[in-house]
């Protein structure tokens, strides 16, 4: 068998994480773990739908048989091409149906590249896509032990492709969903072997199907079989992308024109839906652009996969008399696929300048609303000024008319005084004199302590310090009484808020 594994790669600095993270990877429960295993050597049993022979009949070769033990694989070690498919168990986010056993399983009795794991970290258990590049495509060259028999080299690769799909939801708010699968293949010429493990690829789907057409149509293990294959898969995890494309422009081109065709303040534009924009449409701007760069990641690495299956293409088939042509076609076709890619790539980045583009235009738009709105507020400050300026004109007129009024009065005051003096019955004025009576003090008596109340009453409602001095004794005396009585215990605020209430007295 030809050398796959070297030192640095089960030192692999990356493969630290795996430990840790395995438990988030792999199922829990040992029994029930399973891996779906493939090959076209599994017997034939024609069989109708009814269980009898006809000539309806399909192949139950085309099934799937799962493992759940590491010792089943070993029925597979002399099968010319077989395949092993790791499953999801609930959906593209929860763990892979294998537990690490089992799975570690696969590796040994197959020498699987353990920088292999690198790529089945990306799945696992976890609430939301975040690794949305998988780790660069890993192509490497083996070399047989010995060089007697068989000299002709080896390879194995192993890469990782992101792709979206349809919910089948256009009106909902999560239309397209990301997934991802891994893929990892050995040639192993001294054995006439190919290995195949697909992890995240679904049972049934259009992908598994052409996995086992491609093992059924091909059954000798050689190259160009296998990068055939290879570009299957990679054309089946693209197709969806010029759909979403068009579907994340429309939503930009509904964004940008909500935003551009937006009513601006007052300024209303004749013929033109008003809108009212605001800082969600910057959040809508944000998701579409965050989508649209996680897409250019995506479409990056698929790029970057393509070319590297491209230039490794050659270096295996070289030594194989006869493939030229097919060489050829498929060098052909994985440059169609990788020039599909860019305009797809391509897209996605004049999709990320029109939403640069439509929110520099959303913020200059906020901005000016908001100059709008501070100048509105300043016309209505001014106006407020204007009219406390008109007040305070009328006041001062006011304040002159009472003025010269006080005047007047304080000028009329003692006249007043003594004139009203002389006309109570204290004073008797006959025709020749003028007759006191003796109790003329008591008016004097009278008058003085009134007066001196008056002032006192005056004093107190106009001064602030009494009042507040007035206030305080007031809810003491109140907390106090509330105490003696055995009234539940109230907070001072709430106390001071009921005795401002109740005696009218601001708190």
């Amino acid at each position: 068998m030809a050398n796959s594994v070297f030192r640095s790669d089960v030192d692999a600095p990356a493969l630290e994480k795996f430990d840790r993270r395995a438990l988030k990877i792999f199922q829990l429960e040992g029994s029930k773990a399973w891996i779906d295993a493939y090959s076209h050597s599994m017997d034939y049993t024609w069989v109708t739908p009814e269980g009898t022979l006809g000539e309806k009949s399909i192949p139950t070769s085309d099934r799937t048989r799962p493992i759940r033990y590491p010792e089943g694989f070993a029925e597979y070690k002399n099968h010319p091409q077989p395949a092993f498919f790791i499953r999801f168990t609930l959906n593209s986010n929860s763990r892979l149906s294998p537990s690490r056993v089992l799975f570690e399983g696969l590796m040994d009795c197959f020498s699987i590249n353990p920088r292999f794991k690198e790529f089945v970290m990306s799945f696992g258990y976890k609430n939301k896509e975040y690794d949305f590049a998988p780790p660069a495509c890993r192509f490497r060259l083996l070399y047989p032990l010995s060089s007697e028999g068989c000299p002709v080299k080896g390879y194995e690769c192993a890469y990782g492709l992101r792709y979206v799909a349809d919910n089948g939801n256009p009106d909902g708010r999560e239309r397209w969903s990301i997934r991802q699968y891994a893929v990892y293949q050995k040639h192993d010429p001294p054995c006439n072997q190919v290995i195949w493990v697909f992890v995240g690829i679904p049972k049934e789907s259009s992908i598994e199907k052409h996995v086992m057409d491609h093992i059924r149509k091909h059954p000798f293990t050689k190259s160009m079989h296998s990068f055939a294959l290879h570009l299957t898969l990679i054309e089946a995890s693209i197709v969806a992308w010029r759909w979403y494309i068009n579907d994340m422009t429309e939503r930009v081109q509904d964004q940008s024109d909500r935003i551009t065709l937006a009513d601006v303040a007052k300024d209303k534009i004749d013929g033109l839906p008003e809108f009212n924009i605001d800082f969600r449409d910057r959040q809508r701007l944000k998701t579409l652009e965050d989508a649209i760069l996680n897409l250019e990641i995506m479409l990056s690495s698929t790029i970057s996969t393509i070319s590297c299956l491209m230039g490794s293409l050659s270096k295996p088939m070289g030594q194989q008399n006869g493939d030229s042509s097919t060489e050829e076609t498929l060098c052909n076709g994985f440059s169609e696929i990788l020039n599909e890619t860019k305009l797809y790539l391509t897209k996605a980045q004049v999709l990320e300048k029109r939403i640069q583009g439509a929110s520099a235009l959303l913020s200059g738009l906020l901005d000016y609303e908001n100059a709008y709105s501070l100048r509105l507020l300043a016309e209505e400050a001014r106006n407020d000024n204007t009219a406390m300026r008109n007040l305070t004109e009328k006041a001062t007129k006011d304040s002159g008319a009472i003025k010269i009024i006080t005047i007047i009065t304080v000028f009329f005051l003692p006249a007043t005084v003594v004139a009203s003096f002389f006309s109570t019955q204290f004073v008797s004025i006959s025709a020749h004199n003028l007759v006191l009576s003796t109790k003329w003090w008591i008016y004097f008596a009278v008058t003085g302590p009134l007066t001196i109340f008056t002032l006192l009453v005056w004093y107190i409602t106009s001064s602030t310090h009494v009042q507040d001095a007035v206030s305080h004794r007031l809810r003491k005396a109140r907390l106090i009484r509330n105490l003696a009585t055995d009234i539940p215990r109230i907070n001072s605020e709430r106390a001071s808020s009921i005795t401002s209430q109740t005696l009218g007295i601001p708190g």
